[in-house]
């Protein structure tokens, strides 16, 4: 078997062009970015089919990486690069998928003008590779198969439990099987004793994909990735399509393998009923083809995460069979924690109202009686946080559309000994944020907002906590 020849690139100054979005174009950018190179990225917005990573769409913001929003041309690589090489670029890393026509056209192209190329998960397509790399000091030490990927294979589907029993007497007979007789191929025995096979090369297949779909709707928590539950992690890992909320953080999204689809919903104002429309098409899309479809949320899918009208969707539509909804730490709850405050306290607040701030079509909703003994939190609320606080201050039960309560005027209206406060752009990465107090509340605001900032020992009667956490 012929191997490569290995070399090393000062790549200082040199032009490396991108072709993609996806998080493998992430990786290229920032690899380019560490050796000195600069990364020109080129995708059409109507032509992506996924939507730009995060980590690159930072980068672009950021002013790193150029960005050309238009289609691949051929004359691309002859135009975009340095002038003492007339214009041509140094390298080209295609991250769209092997089976894409266009991935064949590049390479081709580049082959004729010997411009190195290199082509996601298509060896033949390639004219270098990137190895695995570790690097200590001026040390590098690089790793190739030479586009054998059987060694990676084992490890994607060989169980853990069978990894975990492989001795060094085996490795070397995997190793010797493998140079001595290329068209064996290595296998591991139910017992874990690792035999050789002169077949045609196989791998233990993955599980067949069953005929219908899979749809998963799970909440990411309040925003750090040590806050999800091991459900919701395994989720990540396993959907073949991945269809988050806009809110989802960075953090949370970067745990998602770089081979899977990623589409985050355009939830800007004005298109929030189109956009959830747009993912519910992308989700039954994805259910026919057989996949497993993850609909990624903040918070708790069940609390003002629309989880119920979606199980309700896919249900009316056939998939009722095929639904998993799985639990998140709503921030309804850990964000008054992680401000010090008890949601519950003996003698203090033996009860908690959970309220959206904001109502179908940005509709204000009406502000609940007032219950001395209760917590209130507000979600999806700071953008309307004036008007919250002034109808909290204002607000008596006649103006409200609903039964009298035997409430007195004094108690089930929240005066100045009814303080109402605000915990704003609560997260958990930033506990140290959560006291901040907004100007320009209602009476008692600026003494709320001291003793929030203290610790928020304020509970019931005396503090109505809004939270904002956008879920």
């Amino acid at each position: 078997m012929r191997t490569s020849l290995l070399t090393s690139i000062d790549a200082t100054s040199h032009i490396h062009l991108i072709i993609g979005t996806n998080a493998l174009a992430a990786s290229r950018c920032a690899k380019s970015l560490e050796v000195g190179a600069t990364p020109i990225v080129i995708f059409h917005p109507d032509e992506c089919e996924h939507e730009v990573h995060p980590a690159m769409q930072q980068r672009i913001d950021d002013k790193e990486v150029k960005w050309l929003a238009k289609p691949y041309h051929d004359d691309d690589i002859s135009t975009l690069g340095r002038p003492e090489l007339d214009g041509y670029v140094d390298a080209v890393f295609v991250t769209l998928s092997p089976q894409d026509p266009l991935s064949l056209h590049i390479s081709t192209h580049c082959k004729r003008h010997r411009v190195p190329i290199n082509v996601l998960d298509a060896p033949s397509l390639c004219t270098f590779s990137l190895l695995s790399t570790h690097t200590d000091g001026p040390l590098q030490i690089g790793i190739t198969t030479n586009g054998k990927g059987w060694l990676s294979q084992i490890c994607e589907y060989w169980p853990l439990s069978r990894l975990a029993d492989v001795t060094d007497a085996d490795i070397e007979a995997v190793m010797t099987a493998y140079t001595s007789a290329p068209s064996a191929s290595p296998s591991l025995t139910s017992t874990g004793t690792i035999t050789t096979s002169t077949s045609l090369p196989t791998l233990p297949s993955p599980p067949p994909a069953a005929k219908k779909g899979l749809v998963i709707l799970a909440g990411s928590g309040p925003g750090h990735p040590d806050l999800l539950t091991r459900s919701t992690h395994r989720a990540i890992h396993s959907a073949t399509l991945i269809l988050a909320d806009k809110l989802v953080p960075a953090p949370i999204l970067a745990l998602i393998p770089r081979r899977t689809p990623l589409h985050i919903a355009r939830k800007f104002p004005g298109n929030a009923e189109r956009a959830q429309e747009e993912l519910m098409a992308l989700a039954l899309a994805g259910l026919r083809r057989g996949e497993t479809v993850l609909r990624l949320k903040q918070g708790d899918p069940y609390l003002y995460g629309r989880g119920g009208e979606e199980v309700e969707f896919f249900r009316k539509e056939g998939w009722g069979d095929k639904i998993v909804v799985l639990p998140g730490i709503t921030s309804a709850f850990s964000a008054p924690l992680f401000a010090g405050v008890p949601a519950t306290q003996r003698g203090v607040a033996d009860q908690v109202l959970v309220c959206t701030g904001t109502g179908r079509k940005g509709v204000p909703t009406k502000p609940p009686t007032y219950v001395e003994t209760q917590t209130v939190v507000f979600l999806m609320a700071l953008h309307r946080i004036s008007g919250l606080v002034e109808d909290l201050t204002t607000f008596a039960p006649e103006a409200a559309a609903i039964s009298p309560t035997p409430a007195s005027t004094d108690t089930a209206t929240a005066g100045a000994g009814a303080v109402a406060g605000a915990v704003a752009a609560a997260a958990a990465a930033d506990a140290g944020g959560l006291g901040e107090v907004l100007e320009g509340w209602g009476r008692g605001g600026e003494e709320a907002g001291k003793k929030v900032g203290e610790g928020g020992k304020m509970l019931g009667g005396e503090l109505e906590v809004g939270l904002e956490l956008g879920i």
